[in-house]
Parts: C-alpha cells; structure tokens; sequence
C-alpha cells in the first residue's frame, strides 16, 4: 500500500510546484522570463509550450520606478510607434470603467529572416511608491499576408475585455 501512496505524493509535489501564471480570460500564460532592465523589472509570460525566441502570445509587466502618468505615458508610446514605423496604427481605447488601453499594430523589419506583424493591447497604472506599470498583451503573426486584419479583429474581439479586467496577479499551477 505505500508503494501506491509514493506516485501519488510525487505528482502533489510535482503540481504544488507548477510554474506561476497569470490569467487574461480562458488564457493562462506562465512566467517565461523575470528580470531587470535599465528602467525597472520586467516579468514575461508565454502560453504553455511557447519559447522567447519564437512566440506566438505574450504577457508582460514592466515597472518603470521614473514615470507616474499612465494616460500620457500610453499616448507617447503610441506616437513613438508609428514615428518608428509609419506603416504602424494605434487607437486609444477607454471602457466604461475608466480602464485606458493602448491598442497597436506594428511591423518588424522586413528584411529580418522571420518577419512578423506584431498587435498589442497595452495599460498602465501608477502604484505609488513603486512607479508606473505597464500590462501588455501582444500577439505575433510570422505568416501575414491580406488576412491579416481579419486575424487581429478576431484577436481583438476575443481579448479586449478580459485583457481590461485582468489583474495579471500571478497564481501557481499546471
């Protein structure tokens, strides 16, 4: 009988240490990266299978510890981007709860091995004492061709409020 318990207890270990994830909608995404960069910690997570290198969905946070504007922290990015790449479209959406989310659309180089069309849904919200955070969403479309607004719509659609109603609080799980 002990010998049947020890499989048991082994895949309780196994799931009570399940990498961390965090939650928009039916999605889970697991923490596929944490760190630091020159402007504050950043926490990447990728659906279940999925590498950096190669993604297809991402979450991220970033703490930016110098900023505490939101609204014009999102409306600078969204102008960045399209100044960094003309062929880019931004909008900023507001729900009826108040939640501002940048949304855009942007191209990578053309000329990169790999190319990709790469739509973010992106907020922010300043915590004092710790700065200005910053939610993102993003998928990548390495494959594009004229369905590719058809492909963001329908992300869109499917995203857009759980992505506003998330709380990116990270939970622990398989």
């Amino acid at each position: 009988m002990k010998y049947a318990i020890a499989p048991v207890l082994l895949l309780f270990s196994m799931l009570s240490h399940a990498a961390p994830f965090i939650a928009i909608g039916d999605l889970r995404l697991y923490l596929a990266n944490s760190g630091t960069t020159s402007s504050g910690p950043i926490k990447e997570y990728l659906p279940s299978g999925e590498k950096l290198e190669s993604w297809n969905r991402l979450a991220s946070i970033r703490i930016f510890s110098n900023l505490t504007d939101p609204n014009a922290y999102l409306e600078g990015l969204g102008k960045q981007v399209t100044k960094d790449n003309p062929a880019a479209h931004y909008q900023i959406l507001r729900n009826a709860s108040g939640v501002v989310v940048l949304d855009f659309l942007t191209f990578s180089d053309l000329s990169i091995p790999q190319p990709y069309a790469e739509w973010n849904l992106m907020k922010a919200s300043y915590v004092p004492g710790e700065g200005l955070v910053l939610y993102q969403y993003a998928m990548r479309i390495y494959m594009f061709d004229d369905t590719l607004p058809q492909k963001v719509i329908a992300e869109r659609q499917k995203v857009l409020t759980p992505f506003s109603q998330a709380t990116f609080l990270e939970a622990n799980g398989s």
